[in-house]
């Protein structure tokens, strides 16, 4: 997966924002880490953390770009909460902390990885079928003062209270809250530094069905008479130049598609990582889809 992301480089990648490492002493201790996929992409080093991996400051200090992004929700399956189409699963709350803030400076230690896989679609099954499962948070250990970060894995389809909220069905009255900058349970910056958006409102019985997306990064769910439209998630350039060759498919944590009433295939998932699982339609034998993984990721200058 990793080996699409440097495929085409970029020349004037440094001037395309304020990302990046500030070093501190430079010329003093050469800034020198290890740890998951590490490369170069125009002035930046970059290493990207699927699964379990850490990350190794072997000397000196640095203000990094930091990413975290936990697994998106899976979608409804078929028949869920009557006919009609059902809802999207929640992309999974997304955590970044720019190289210009002082809490990014990162001092010798080891960083640990834990990144969230996807939840699986709501299996299809005839009324009520299946709500899916949530995404599973990511989290970095570390006893750095930059302290513990968990990002939330998104609702799954027509629920809330992960990073983002899924999308209602229809017939699911209220907005799903999504959590990822409210949630009191996990550590302080990952509220301070974090972006989760709700799902949108389901509406029935016919002919009035409204099945919703569920909420984005970067914007909350919306509902729609043939499946809603999830939540825009975060460009990776809005938030860094730095992390420009890690955004192959648009944006992180993009929110599920609710599925469409009556024959047809089922919403396609939000794209990226962290993109939570589209919602499956009123047709026998249509499942909700899976949410895609979550990543992380730490930049900088290179010395």
């Amino acid at each position: 997966m990793l080996e699409k992301f440097f495929t085409k480089q970029s020349p004037i990648l440094g001037l395309l924002g304020l990302g990046g490492g500030i070093s501190r002493g430079s010329g003093v201790v050469p800034f020198d880490a290890s740890g998951g996929t590490k490369t170069t992409h125009g002035i930046y080093t970059i290493h990207v953390f699927e699964g379990s991996q850490s990350f190794t400051v072997n000397k000196g200090e640095k203000q990094c770009d930091i990413l975290l992004v936990a697994g998106g929700g899976g979608g409804t399956g078929y028949g869920h909460n009557g006919g009609g189409g059902h809802g999207g699963g929640g992309a999974g709350g997304l955590i970044f902390i720019p190289a210009s803030n002082a809490t990014s400076l990162l001092t010798p230690g080891t960083y640990s990885f834990s990144i969230g896989s996807g939840g699986n679609g709501g299996a299809a099954q005839p009324n009520p079928g299946d709500l899916g499962d949530p995404g599973n948070p990511s989290t970095i250990t570390t006893s750095n003062a930059l302290g513990p970060l968990t990002a939330l894995g998104g609702s799954y389809g027509q629920t809330g209270g992960g990073g983002c909220g899924g999308g209602g069905s229809s017939g699911a009255s209220g907005p799903k809250p999504g959590v990822q900058t409210s949630d009191s349970g996990i550590p302080a910056n990952s509220r301070t530094f974090g972006f989760g958006n709700d799902g949108g409102t389901g509406a029935g019985p016919q002919p009035a069905y409204r099945a919703s997306g569920g909420g984005g990064t970067g914007a909350a769910g919306t509902p729609g008479a043939q499946g809603g439209q999830g939540g825009t998630g975060k460009p990776a350039p809005s938030m860094s130049a730095s992390f420009a060759p890690l955004n192959p498919h648009g944006a992180f944590g993009e929110g599920g598609n609710g599925g469409a009433r009556g024959e047809g295939s089922v919403a396609p998932s939000g794209g990226g990582y962290g993109g939570g699982g589209g919602g499956g339609n009123d047709s026998p034998g249509v499942p909700g889809v899976d949410g895609t993984p979550g990543i992380g990721a730490i930049a900088y200058v290179t010395d």
